[in-house]
């Protein structure tokens, strides 16, 4: 369930769920995505296969209850949208109990907010912006005011959207303060105005303006940047002193090779702040040298920072029979965020060193282990194209929680 394999729902229909009766509440209510960002929840997977046991009203049950507890976490996104399905089958203590918990934080407000939308349309959209109005107009940070909007607009029209959010906004000053930011925040994002602005700027420039700058626009920089302004880059982050000053630089070389000699970074590796050494870990990734294969093994087998990136360092120094211990490293490994960096790191490394005799074990061991759905998507993709999927497996694909593999394996069938 956790990992969102279809054959939870396959066997919730054709077998007895008493025993994870404590299991499938937890899985209800704690979302089990590694990457939400491309994953989102299992929202509508775990809504499967509750209404395929017989102890539907239960788990239904135990995720209302949950609803007042609520935090500002995936979790919290997770089961107010398993409560909106229930409310949308016309469960109205369902719909009730969302509108009397509703009181998000600024991290989630807005993904939590559209549930209301595709409830209730335009009378949902306006009661979760005044909730995010109020969280602007209080002066919190972290608050997106852009996803909610573009939700609205696609679902009700953007027309009526822009209309309805003026209308309300001249009663009430905190649907205002929505809809300012709103607003602003949509013609912010229109065009490429900063991506080319960032892109042409010098390493000093740039060096200028770090605290200001997340990660993306350094990696993004470094991308780009030339061999000149790149050294320059390089220099710096050998001066740096402090730890902040070394991430913000070594940031640079996410994408890029490190131009210098690179002792200081194979240093930093192993560095006791764990953000510095994941950082100089990508680095060294983009490098070819027989430290950096020695490195991939230290820190594999510390068992420690940087474990998950020892199949990336191993990619450009690999040597014979290094398929077998990559695959190794990522079936023996627990940590589910640990497993899917080395998971992703995998694949490229049968990419770069093409085994046919041993790609669907490793493929087929990815689908069984690996954490993030949408990975899984790019799995069963190869393993289609090379012939090589398992009926049992094409079978629970149709009830994955991601639809595109619903989707990819049902055209395939077709």
């Amino acid at each position: 369930m956790h990992l969102g394999l279809g054959r939870g729902i396959v066997y919730a229909r054709d077998n007895d769920t008493g025993p994870f009766r404590a299991a499938i509440p937890d899985a209800c209510l704690h979302c089990g995505a590694v990457d939400p960002q491309w994953e989102g929840t299992r929202a509508v997977y775990m809504y499967e296969l509750v209404n395929a046991t017989p102890d539907r009203e239960f788990y239904r049950g135990e995720i209302l209850k949950a609803l007042s507890g609520h935090g500002d976490d995936r979790d919290a996104v997770q089961c107010f949208r398993l409560a909106s399905y229930m409310a949308m089958d016309g469960d109205d203590r369902a719909r009730q109990a969302m509108y009397e918990a509703f009181r998000p934080g600024p991290r989630m407000a807005e993904l939590m907010g559209v549930d209301f939308v595709q409830m209730d349309g335009m009378e949902g959209f306006l009661f979760a912006a005044k909730s995010v109005g109020a969280m602007l107009a209080a002066g919190l940070t972290g608050v997106d005011e852009g996803y909610l909007y573009s939700h609205a607009t696609e679902t009700c029209g953007e027309d009526k959207t822009g209309k309805a959010l003026r209308s309300a906004g001249e009663s009430e000053p905190q649907i205002e303060t929505y809809r300012l930011a709103a607003e602003a925040h949509r013609e912010e994002s229109q065009g490429d105005s900063r991506l080319n602005e960032v892109r042409g700027l010098t390493w000093p420039e740039l060096k200028s303006r770090l605290p200001e700058l997340a990660a993306f626009w350094l990696r993004l920089w470094g991308e780009h940047a030339d061999s000149e302004n790149l050294v320059l880059a390089a220099h710096d982050l050998l001066a740096a002193e402090t730890p902040e000053d070394r991430l913000q630089y070594l940031r640079v070389f996410q994408r890029r090779a490190f131009p210098l000699e690179h002792s200081c970074l194979l240093r930093l590796a192993e560095h006791h702040d764990e953000k510095v050494a994941h950082a100089a870990c990508i680095a060294l990734a983009n490098m070819a040298d027989p430290a950096i294969r020695e490195l991939a093994f230290r820190v594999s087998e510390s068992c420690g920072v940087g474990r998950e990136h020892s199949i990336s360092l191993l990619c450009r120094n690999a040597a014979p029979g290094d398929d077998e211990i990559a695959l190794c490293w990522f079936e023996k490994e627990e940590d589910p965020h640990v497993r899917h960096r080395l998971g992703r790191a995998l694949r490229t490394f049968w990419e770069q060193h093409p085994n046919v005799s041993t790609e669907v074990r490793m493929l087929l061991s990815h689908y069984e282990k690996g954490p993030c759905s949408f990975c899984r998507e790019g799995v069963l993709s190869r393993l289609l194209k090379l012939n090589a999927l398992p009926d049992a497996v094409r079978e629970e694909c149709a009830f994955d929680s991601d639809d595109e593999i619903r989707e990819l394996v049902k055209c395939q069938v077709l």
